[in-house]
């Protein structure tokens, strides 16, 4: 790491696991916080909170860049970063509007389309005010390329830490004590309202009676308890207690071992959704590192960062086609590997380490 980086940690989870990953040269700036359940009212109340700390942050520290992926905390830091005349990068990681509807699944129509539009306003305001735009997907890119035509906006992908995600052979040790089965799905990720499991669910419940061998490994956790207990009760109701696994959170670092526990990686994302349309999901390009093949449905970004190693599915009976080929098939793991190598997180921090130097000078 060349430079030092601050990082506002926002806390949304009152008990963080704490990573082993090398952080040299990053700090995280923490503002005093004030817990509750719901993510999106999480936000509201600690916004002054967050504000006030940027603003300490910006003026005892020699910062040169303000770098944000958030809406009303990304606008306060902005205007302080403008008050001091620094730089201001503003990363469109998700289509925020339809993200931040997702934080509040249990709102009514007119509240949700209320949160829409205003995330929406926020979101085309940084979009406006900052001096580089940068963007995870072609989609997302497109999309403020419209907002702003004069605006500087670069696609900065997701992407992998290659030197970690490598394929390998299936721990024993991790088979014998999860107890797991010869053909297992992995999925890596949170458990949200833009997936949808129900399909995944009733292609399992199709291989279970053709008596096809295969259990769901899901490693996550959910931000809504209330949303992880519906997919248990769904999983309750069709029998398949035995077919899934929850692992809950697992520390970055390890995620490739349990990655390469399976046939293929899952990304159950809903279709109707303008978030999954835009996407980009690093989980895509860690199953590719790994050599694994992935199942989600034909998306075009999905599409066009998977190729020939996505298996789309648009239903229960195709997604149950596509497991069975992927368990008679032998895959070139390093072939696929070889697909996402452009996606280094070294690589992709080199591009934005130039776009941030072009910015200053």
């Amino acid at each position: 790491m060349k430079h030092n980086v601050y990082v506002m940690q926002f806390d949304i989870f009152k008990k963080n696991v704490k990573s082993t990953y090398n952080t040299k040269n990053i700090y995280l700036i923490k503002p005093f916080t004030i817990h509750v359940s719901n993510p999106a009212h999480f936000y509201m109340v600690n916004l002054p909170l967050q504000g006030k700390k940027i603003l300490s942050t910006i003026r005892e520290l020699e910062i040169d860049v303000v770098f944000g992926s958030n809406l009303a905390v990304c606008t306060i830091g902005f205007e302080v970063a403008k008050i001091f005349g620094i730089k201001k990068i503003f990363d469109l990681s998700d289509f925020f509007p339809a993200s931040a509807n997702a934080y509040n699944p249990e709102a009514n129509k007119t509240s949700a389309n209320f949160l829409f539009y205003l995330a929406k306003i926020i979101t085309d305001y940084n979009i406006k005010k900052c001096d580089l735009c940068t963007t995870c997907s072609i989609a997302l890119q497109e999309y403020a390329m419209d907002i702003s035509l004069n605006k500087y906006v670069k696609q900065l992908p997701n992407g992998v830490d290659t030197k970690i995600f490598i394929p390998k052979s299936p721990n024993p040790n991790l088979i014998h004590n999860l107890e797991l089965s010869d053909n297992v799905l992995v999925f890596v990720g949170s458990i949200e309202s833009w997936l949808d499991f129900d399909i995944v669910l009733d292609s399992i419940n199709i291989l279970k009676k053709e008596k096809i061998d295969l259990q769901l490994l899901i490693i996550g956790r959910s931000i809504y308890s209330e949303k992880k207990n519906s997919l248990f009760q769904k999983i309750e109701k069709k029998g398949l207690q035995q077919q899934i696994k929850f692992l809950g959170y697992q520390p970055y670092e390890k995620l490739p071992d349990f990655i390469n526990l399976g046939i293929g990686g899952l990304i159950p994302f809903r279709t109707d959704s303008l978030l999954t349309k835009m996407a980009f999901p690093n989980k895509l390009i860690e199953y590719l590192s790994c050599g694994k093949p992935v199942f989600a449905p034909p998306l075009d970004e999905l599409r066009r960062v998977g190729g020939k190693n996505l298996f789309g599915y648009t239903s229960p009976e195709s997604l149950a086609l596509q497991i069975k080929k992927a368990i008679s098939t032998d895959y070139d793991t390093e072939e696929i590997r070889r697909s996402v190598l452009g996606y280094d997180w070294g690589l992709i921090a080199n591009k934005l380490e130039g776009y941030m130097h072009k910015l200053i000078e």
